[in-house]
């Protein structure tokens, strides 16, 4: 008897045949991805990208099912870029803020040469989408991380500036957002009032975010909301760059779950809060406020004005909404001013955190921040990069934070009731870094 040879010829066969076989086991018993579970599927869709996880959210219903049990909570997502050619730098901040699943509601993108303006909205239109709303403004500089390595920093514009930009975009459920061109103050705020009305049932927004160049437009337009709209509702902004929309978020009312909130107003059950941590000190008038047709009360504004010395006896004071018989207040900020306004703030925020992760409020999460930075306040710093940013860093490591350098700062923010009987109230501020604050109860 003899025995066969095996030849390469018997060996890559039999292999073939083996691998055929149980290529046909395979296909009699298929595993697809809706058998791995709702946990696994998940875990599989939040690690795609934006526009990969857009795509996976059509394809069936149990897709869509999964890819909203990922965006059942607000997001924020930011990112910064110095790269001196302005199409390189929109496309490395796109590519970090749609690095991960997020379905955009808004998007703010600051940069920092005018010339910039229009070719960047452009390009990041064209990524985004017509049907989201875009706000680009030309600021004085910016802050968040580089979208290369990470790294949080502020980055603030000079004559050799190259394309500087701060890109943000936002998710926020339950929450509509629209966009208005700053007309004149009736009309301007007439359109918020109906805006908010059909989407919430109330004529008062949960927050606006302002931009202009003109501070005549916005001061008059300020001091109207202020007047007339709800204490919850949350005003930031800056009101020297060139830009004119306006960005408001109206609550919707079929998402009554959803509410909104300013820090210091009583506890609600559920919903998304908007801070704002802020110290300033200024000049006072008196006010009389009415919301709706109510009259609630007198209050005391005050603004800041400029300044300047003519000769030796008098002072001459430049700005708008002054009347004869007025009292000013010199306001001279300098480093231990600025230094314990940050850590009056680093405190405010930290009481706020401590609140919401103890008894009852413990599923209070932060998910991002927004901060508007006077760029005359680095000066009292001794150029410490971040002093002003540190504050939400310490207390919310991780969590989204972008912002922009102004020269002149909006922010209708927490005071408490004893410093605002002895100050009176502030819209619009000066040398002053403005913080909003973004948390929600899930």
């Amino acid at each position: 008897m003899h025995k066969k040879t095996k030849t390469p010829g018997d060996h890559l066969f039999r292999r073939s045949a083996s691998v055929s076989v149980r290529s046909s086991e395979m296909v009699t018993s298929s595993t697809t991805i809706d058998d791995l579970g709702i946990d696994l599927v998940q875990n599989i869709f939040g690690r795609l990208l934006a526009v990969h996880f857009a795509s996976a959210d059509c394809v069936s219903r149990s897709w869509h099912h999964a890819c909203r049990l990922i965006l059942r909570r607000p997001k924020l997502s930011s990112a910064c870029s110095s790269n001196p050619d302005l199409e390189v730098a929109v496309e490395s901040v796109l590519n970090k803020v749609l690095s991960e699943p997020i379905r955009p509601q808004f998007a703010i993108a600051s940069v920092c040469r005018k010339i910039d303006l229009s070719m960047a909205h452009r390009l990041i239109t064209e990524k985004l989408g017509s049907y989201v709303p875009v706000i680009t403004n030309c600021s004085r500089g910016v802050i968040g991380r580089d979208a290369i390595s990470d790294e949080f920093k502020e980055w603030e514009a000079t004559e050799d500036s190259g394309a500087i930009i701060m890109l943000m975009v936002g998710y926020l459920p339950g929450i509509k957002v629209k966009t208005i061109p700053l007309l004149q103050p009736a009309q301007f705020v007439g359109m918020i009032n109906k805006f908010s009305s059909n989407v919430s049932g109330s004529k008062s927004p949960a927050a606006i975010i302002m931009f202009s160049e003109r501070q005549a437009f916005i001061t008059a337009a300020v001091e109207k909301m202020d007047r007339t709209m709800s204490p919850e509702t949350v005003i930031v902004g800056d009101y020297e760059c060139h830009a004119y929309k306006v960005t408001f978020f109206g609550e919707d009312r079929f998402r009554s779950w959803l509410n909104t909130k300013r820090e210091g107003s009583h506890e609600l059950d559920a919903g998304t809060n908007w801070k704002l941590a802020l110290e300033d000190l200024g000049v006072s008038a008196s006010l009389r406020v009415f919301i709706g047709l109510e009259k609630v009360g007198c209050t005391t504004p005050f603004a800041f004005h400029e300044y300047y010395r003519d000769d030796e006896s008098r002072l001459r004071v430049g700005g708008i909404g002054i009347k004869r018989g007025d009292t000013f207040r010199f306001y001279r900020p300098d480093t231990t001013t600025a230094l314990s306004s940050v850590a009056n703030v680093s405190n405010h925020l930290r009481s706020f955190k401590q609140e919401r992760t103890s008894g009852d409020n413990k599923r209070w999460e932060v998910f991002g921040g927004l901060i508007f930075n006077s760029c005359d306040r680095r000066q009292f710093f001794y150029d410490q990069p971040n002093t002003d940013s540190s504050p939400f860093l310490d207390n919310f490591p991780g969590v989204t934070l972008g912002g922009i350098f102004c020269s002149g700062e909006v922010g209708r923010g927490y005071v408490q009731e004893s410093q605002e009987q002895k100050w009176g109230r502030c819209c619009l501020h000066a040398f002053s870094a403005v913080n909003l604050i973004m948390s929600y109860r899930p």
